[in-house]
């Protein structure tokens, strides 16, 4: 999307492109990230809100769950790691 515009399209012409899934306004906010600080600039930066309460350990765990069959529900995958980890509903459905 930066690069778009920096072969000289403008912001909207960016938005506008079929492969650019982002608004005007988002283009804009990174194209400005981009002129400001470079590559570092484009680096996803840290978020406020609560921190994560599901370690990158158990996200594995409801991951390969989840590989291991895919047609399972949300309550299907709970429920085989109950033992082991206790997700909550929305943390299985969203990874």
């Amino acid at each position: 999307m930066v690069g778009l515009v920096t072969t000289g399209q403008s912001t909207q012409q960016s938005a506008a492109n079929p492969l650019v899934h982002y608004s005007e306004r988002t283009v804009r906010r990174w194209n400005n990230r981009f002129q400001e600080e470079g590559y570092d600039g484009l680096k996803t930066r840290p978020r406020s809100g609560c921190p994560r309460k599901v370690s990158p350990e158990d996200v594995a765990l409801i991951r390969a769950s989840l590989l291991a069959r895919p047609f399972a529900t949300c309550q299907e995958v709970v429920l085989e790691l109950l033992p082991h980890l206790v997700p909550h509903m929305k943390t299985v459905h969203r990874r």
